[in-house]
C-alpha cells in the first residue's frame, strides 16, 4: 500500500476544512461531467465525501453514486456525510480504485487525486 492512505487517515478528521478553499473547484470539476438524472458515477478516491452533494444534485435519488476511497477514516467521514444527508442511493468501497469492486458506470470522478491518476491500473479500471 502507498503512503497515500496513511497521510489521508492521519488527517481524515481536518481534510475537509484544510482544503475548504478548494470547494469552489470542486463544484466546477462536477459541472464539467454531463451527468444525467440516473446516472451512475465513480467518485474516484472520494475522501470524505466532498464531491457527494454537488453529485447528488446531478445524478437525483434514482441514480447511483459509489466513492471508492483507500483510506477507511477517510469513507468512514463520507459514510457519516451520506447517512446526515440520508442519501439511499451511495455505495461506498474502502479499497485502492486498483482492486475495488466496481459496477458499470457512466462516469467516473478524479477531483484532486494526484495519487491515483498516475496509477494506471487505477485509470484503467474506471474507462
Amino acid at each position: 500500500m502507498s503512503r497515500f492512505p496513511t497521510a489521508y487517515a492521519r488527517d481524515a478528521v481536518e481534510y475537509d476544512r484544510r482544503t475548504s478553499a478548494f470547494a469552489r473547484y470542486r463544484a466546477l470539476v462536477v459541472d464539467a461531467l454531463p451527468l444525467r438524472p440516473g446516472d451512475t458515477v465513480i467518485d474516484a478516491g472520494c475522501g470524505t465525501g466532498l464531491c457527494f452533494a454537488a453529485l447528488q444534485q446531478r445524478i437525483g435519488p434514482e441514480g447511483t453514486l459509489v466513492g471508492v476511497d483507500a483510506a477507511p477514516e477517510m469513507l468512514e467521514l463520507a459514510a457519516e456525510r451520506v447517512a446526515d444527508a440520508g442519501w439511499s442511493n451511495v455505495l461506498l468501497a474502502c479499497a485502492p480504485l486498483e482492486t475495488a469492486e466496481l459496477p458499470t458506470a457512466d462516469h467516473a470522478l478524479f477531483c484532486a487525486v494526484h495519487d491515483i491518476m498516475q496509477s494506471g491500473p487505477g485509470l484503467d479500471r474506471t474507462a
